[in-house]
């Protein structure tokens, strides 16, 4: 019988990585955005889906309200997001992309691919497109048996087919 370590395990593999990546983008959007990660996240989120609840982004970004609120209040501080009156539910707050913040989401796109150019330095482009398509195939394979929805569905969906840029 084959053994079996963590090193043999795509959990481990993809974990690890994932961990990676997000460090050096913190490190990179703090230094050339004044951002952390998740405010990062939160302006691209906006970007590509428009505005959002708090409990929206929250669920998303799988992270607590508090926590997601200390990263809205420091965008609003800055200028790049506003909250607004929900139009059905007045105690609802929306959050919306301010004019600067739509300005800052392309440098925030961009060192977001710079990690990602780092990530795969020395991969084809053939490399790269097969290891896309394991990590989806991957990514459904586990969706199929869990509740949690990293990213929803139906903006899954549009992200995939591009209809989030429309």
């Amino acid at each position: 019988m084959e053994k079996r370590t963590p090193l043999m395990s795509v959990g481990f593999w993809t974990h690890h990585s994932s961990r990676l990546f997000e460090d050096i983008f913190n490190k990179r959007a703090q230094e050339s955005l004044s951002l952390a990660s998740k405010e990062a996240f939160i302006l691209m989120m906006l970007n590509t889906f428009g505005p959002k609840s708090l409990a929206e982004i929250a669920k998303i970004a799988k992270n607590a309200h508090p926590s997601i609120l200390r990263h809205i209040d420091s965008l609003e501080a800055t200028g790049y997001v506003e909250r607004r009156p929900h139009a059905e539910d007045r105690r609802i707050k929306v959050i919306h992309l301010t004019e600067s913040g739509k300005k800052i989401v392309p440098a925030v796109f961009d060192t977001l691919w710079s990690v990602h150019s780092t990530a795969v330095q020395g991969f084809e482009p053939e490399e790269l497109e097969a290891l896309l398509d394991q990590l989806k195939r991957i990514h459904d394979n586990l969706q199929k048996e869990s509740d949690l929805e990293m990213v929803p569905m139906d903006m899954l969906k549009k992200m995939r087919t591009g209809a989030a840029d429309e």
